[in-house]
């Protein structure tokens, strides 16, 4: 009976490998073909592996949102910047990061952003809204009037979680704490995983 028992832990062992490779290849050929550019790609896996031993996060959800990122026209140059920015949010909101991700590139995608969107992230505990308010007065009339743009949102971010920003370090301070765990986000940041 113990040998049964081990010899099925070692099947599955061996599928979830199996599965890990197929991932790992499906992110590489997805990363080639969103930047029309195989070394690009190779290159950009690279820094995302680098990076994500320094964060808190599931390794597949960095590059889910990476890959996510990209599919919106995200410059190559601004993956890993925008990532640390997303983490150190998703780090100190309790959020999960492919949650941010999406909205993020929602305002991408958009290039305006509205009242509404910017709502979305406060009710995430991400308040942007005294940053851009100082930047534009009425808020609500300048999101009206379309001038709110998501590089006006991406400055806010920024200001957020870089210096002396309310999220400045999340990840960092989270790293340090939990060296051996990494974030589950389909679990919303709340349950912990083994990073493998």
């Amino acid at each position: 009976m113990k040998l049964a028992l081990s010899g099925l832990g070692a099947v599955a062992g061996a599928g979830a490998i199996l599965k890990l490779a197929a991932d790992a290849e499906t992110l590489q050929l997805q990363m080639e073909v969103l930047t029309k550019d195989a070394g690009v790609a190779a290159k950009l896996v690279k820094d995302l592996n680098a990076f994500s031993a320094t964060v808190p996060f599931n390794k597949m959800d960095l590059k889910q949102a990476a890959t996510q990122l990209l599919a919106v026209q995200t410059p190559v140059s601004e993956i890993i910047s925008d990532l640390a920015v997303l983490s150190n949010l998703a780090a100190g909101s309790g959020n999960a990061i492919t949650d941010l991700t999406d909205i993020f590139a929602k305002f991408r995608s958009q290039g305006k952003v509205g009242m509404g969107d910017i709502l979305q992230l406060q009710e995430r505990g991400i308040n942007i809204v005294p940053i851009l308010t100082k930047k534009f007065g009425d808020l609500q009339q300048a999101t009206e009037n379309g001038v709110v743009s998501f590089h006006d949102i991406r400055a806010a971010l920024y200001d957020i979680t870089t210096g002396t920003g309310q999220f400045a370090g999340m990840t960092e301070k989270l790293s340090k704490d939990r060296k051996s765990t990494r974030l589950n986000s389909s679990h919303l940041g709340i349950s912990y995983a083994v990073f493998c």
